[in-house]
């Protein structure tokens, strides 16, 4: 399915491709530009539902995925309503650091035959704190090629997390930022019980040098916007 690459940055929020699709009262997903995705899934955290966000990359011959959704019972809905609804296989899903919202669903994957692939620490992390190990991982910055679709994977250093990885859809100059971007919402840097503080400002700084023509940037959780999000989760690290 194609959708128009036409979006709007107003008010540090991007206006959506198309309407949002219900997949489940915890899941839901919304065409981003063409090809794009955004699946949001949702836990309960302090009484009320939070969002936590990944990207659905729609290629000529398969679907690739960043990070699992919040849960293996919600990540299996996404693996149900993607094989439906594009007819096509899952090559893999990316997992960008290993705390829960992004890895959290490696269980349901495997039962599901999608491999995981992650970034070295991330795995030496799931390790050291007995979780579900990805299947495959790569030791540095990669293009991961498929089909007519290339994603670049950096990692910009530590921040939110030691093994924070951001990953680029070029064509589309879509940036998924992952947990190591705030969104416009955001008052404060959230949960840091990982993170690496004194560091986390320099690696901001490597990914706006390295994707300096990015347009659409996704947040690891809220509104995704544009690249004033990289300023934005700055201006707040400097309050910290």
């Amino acid at each position: 399915m194609r959708f128009v690459f036409s979006f709007v940055i107003v008010l540090n929020a991007v206006v959506f491709a198309g309407e949002e699709e219900k997949i489940s009262d915890n899941l839901v997903a919304r065409p981003l530009v063409d090809n794009i995705w955004v699946h949001t899934s949702y836990k309960n955290l302090a009484g009320r539902p939070f969002p936590s966000n990944g990207l659905i990359v729609v290629t000529s011959g398969s679907v690739l995925i960043v990070d699992t959704a919040w849960g293996d019972s919600v990540t299996t809905q996404l693996i149900k309503w993607i094989r439906k609804k594009f007819n096509k296989p899952i090559r893999w899903i990316v997992s960008t650091h290993f705390h829960d919202d992004r890895l959290g669903g490696i269980m349901e994957a495997h039962r599901e035959h999608v491999p995981v692939i992650a970034y070295y620490l991330t795995k030496q992390l799931a390790e050291k704190n007995k979780l579900t190990l990805p299947d495959a991982v790569f030791a540095r910055d990669s293009t991961l090629s498929v089909d007519d679709t290339e994603l670049q994977v950096f990692y910009p250093g530590a921040g939110h997390s030691p093994d924070n990885i951001v990953v680029y859809v070029a064509p589309s100059r879509v940036l998924f930022g992952g947990c190591l971007v705030k969104s416009a919402e955001s008052t404060d840097l959230g949960f840091t019980g990982d993170a690496v503080i004194h560091e986390w400002p320099k690696a901001v700084d490597n990914v706006m040098k390295k994707f300096p023509d990015a347009m659409i940037v996704i947040p690891g959780h809220g509104e995704a916007g544009g690249i004033d999000l990289l300023t934005h989760t700055l201006d707040l690290l400097k309050e910290k």
